[in-house]
C-alpha cells in the first residue's frame, strides 16, 4: 500500500510539472500575443485550490492531474466587451494563434533538452556495443555476426554504445538494415553485414537481441551455477548451487551460452547434464520446463538455472564532457527521441509495433519510481524522455491536440476562411473518441503488467 501511494505522488509530481511547462508555454505566448488569459489549471475536472490574479487570470489546481489548460478570451463564444476585443485569443493573427497554439509542445520539447543538457553535463557511462555470442540457426548468424564484433553503425547512424544499438533496432522493426561491425580482436578493415528485421514485432517482454540471436557483452557468464529455481526440472533432478556445467548429451559446452542455445533447440525431449560437483563427473537427465513465451508467442524451454557472472574490464567507457558538447549531445538525444517516437508511432500504425506497448499512469508512476531511487540524473533523464514525448504526441493532427489545432489553422491560411464550425466539432468529438480509445487500451495494457 505504501508503494502503491508512493508511486501515486511521485506520478502527480512527475506529470504536473510537464503539464505546467506545456500549460505555461501556451500561456506565456498569449501573454506575449496581447492574449487575455483567465484561467491556468493545472489538471482537469473540479476545482481544487484557486487563486485570481490582479489581472483577473484565475490560477486553479484541479483534481484529475493527467493534464490542464489555459482558457483564452475569445476561444469560446463568450460575450466580450467592446474595450477587450483587442485581448481576443480569436481576433489575432493566423500566425500568432499558431505560436500560441505551438508553443506548449515546444515548451516541453526545450525542457526535454535542457533536462538532458543537466544529464551529460554529468559525463555518460556507455556499454560498448560487442557481441559475445551468436546463436545458430539465427537471424544474427546469417547475417554473419562473429563473436568480438563491435558494432559501428546501422544504415548511415553511427552507433556507440549498446543502448543506442538497441534503439536502431527497434527503430527498424520491419526492415533490413546494413549493419557495420568491426572485429576488435583483428581490426581488420569494417564489414557491412545484412540483418533482415522484416518480421520483428515489438511487444512488451521481447528481448530483441535474444529475437535476432546476439548475445552482447554485458557480463561473463560462466558454466557455474549460481541459481536454481525450486520447483524446476534442474531442482527436481538434482542440480545445485556450485555445480559446473560442461556437456549436454553428446555437446561439450565451452560457455552458459551453448548450454541455452542447446537447450532452445532440444528442450522437447529429454536431456542428459554432464556436470563437475566436488571435482567429480556426474550426469542426470531431465526433461526442460516448457514456458509459453508471449512476446514470440511459442513455447519455449528452460530448466530453472542461472550462472554466476562477472564484469568485463574495459567494456564501460565514461565519457566527460565540456558544457558545449553537453548541449549538443542533448540537442542530438532530443532529436533522436523526437524521431523514434514519430517513426514508432507510424510502427504502431504499421503493426511492427504491437499497441501493447502503450502505457499509461501506472507505466509513468513506476518508471518514475525507478528512476528515483536509481538517482537524480536518471530521474531527470526520465522527466525529458516523457517531456519530448509529451511535446511530439500534442503535435500529431487530432483536432483536441495543438497538433489539430494547427491544422484548423493552416486550413484557414490556405482557403483564406474559418473551417466548418459543424466539421470542426465533429472531427473534435472523432478526436476526442480516438484518445479515449487510446487511453484505454494504455491503462488496460498498464493492468496486465501488474
Amino acid at each position: 500500500m505504501i508503494e502503491i501511494l508512493y508511486n501515486l505522488v511521485l506520478f502527480i509530481i512527475s506529470l504536473s510539472i510537464l503539464v505546467a511547462i506545456h500549460e505555461g508555454g501556451h500561456f506565456f505566448a498569449a501573454r506575449l500575443c496581447g492574449v487575455k488569459v483567465l484561467r491556468f489549471s493545472i489538471g482537469f475536472g473540479k476545482v481544487l485550490f484557486k487563486k485570481t490574479a490582479k489581472d483577473g487570470c484565475e490560477y486553479a489546481i484541479s483534481a484529475i492531474p493527467l493534464g490542464g489548460y489555459v482558457k483564452m478570451l475569445g476561444e469560446e463564444d463568450d460575450k466580450v466587451a467592446d474595450s477587450d476585443l483587442d485581448k481576443c485569443f480569436s481576433r489575432k493573427s493566423k500566425l500568432q494563434r499558431a505560436f500560441i497554439i505551438i508553443a506548449g509542445p515546444l515548451a516541453n520539447i526545450i525542457l526535454a533538452l535542457l533536462l538532458y543538457i543537466c544529464v551529460f553535463a554529468q559525463g555518460e557511462s556507455i556499454v560498448r556495443p560487442i557481441v559475445a555470442h551468436v546463436s545458430p540457426q539465427s537471424l544474427a548468424m546469417q547475417a554473419q555476426f562473429k563473436v568480438d564484433d563491435e558494432i559501428i553503425a546501422v544504415d548511415d547512424k553511427d552507433i556507440r554504445s549498446l543502448n543506442e544499438f538497441l534503439l536502431a533496432l527497434v527503430d527498424n522493426a520491419g526492415n533490413k538494415v546494413s549493419v557495420t561491425v568491426k572485429n576488435i580482436n583483428t581490426q581488420k578493415i569494417n564489414r557491412t553485414l545484412s540483418l533482415d528485421l522484416s518480421n520483428l514485432e515489438i511487444k512488451p517482454g521481447l528481448d530483441v537481441f535474444s529475437y535476432i540471436g546476439l548475445n552482447p557483452k554485458t557480463v561473463i557468464l560462466s558454466n557455474t551455477i549460481a541459481y536454481v529455481k525450486e520447483d524446476s526440472s534442474a531442482f527436481r533432478a538434482g542440480l545445485k548451487v556450485g555445480d559446473i556445467i560442461v556437456g549436454i548429451d553428446d555437446l561439450k559446452t565451452d560457455n552458459f551460452y551453448e548450454v541455452q542455445d542447446y537447450i532452445k533447440m532440444y528442450g522437447n525431449k529429454t536431456i542428459t547434464i554432464h556436470f563437475l560437483r566436488d571435482g567429480k563427473l556426474m550426469h542426470i537427465s531431465l526433461l526442460p520446463n516448457v514456458i509459453y513465451n508471449k512476446a514470440l508467442e511459442q513455447d519455449t524451454y528452460q530448466i530453472g538455472i542461472a550462472p554466476s557472472v562477472k564484469p568485463y574490464g574495459d567494456l564501460i567507457q565514461k565519457i566527460d564532457y565540456t558544457f558545449t558538447q553537453a548541449i549538443a549531445r542533448a540537442a542530438t538525444q532530443t532529436y533522436d527521441m523526437g524521431l523514434l517516437i514519430i517513426r514508432s508511432v507510424g510502427k504502431m500504425i504499421s503493426g511492427s509495433i504491437s499497441y501493447e506497448n502503450l502505457s499509461g499512469p501506472i507505466t509513468i508512476a513506476k518508471g518514475a519510481s525507478q528512476s528515483v531511487e536509481l538517482g537524480l540524473t536518471y530521474y531527470l533523464g526520465f522527466l525529458a524522455l516523457i517531456s519530448v514525448n509529451l511535446g511530439i504526441l500534442n503535435l500529431f493532427p487530432i483536432p483536441v491536440l495543438d497538433g489539430g489545432q494547427l491544422v484548423f489553422i493552416t486550413y484557414e491560411a490556405i482557403a483564406k476562411k474559418k473551417a466548418n464550425e459543424k466539421m470542426q466539432v465533429f472531427l473534435s468529438m472523432l478526436g476526442m473518441a480516438l484518445l479515449f480509445i487510446l487511453t484505454f487500451f494504455a491503462i488496460f495494457n498498464d493492468f496486465r503488467t501488474l
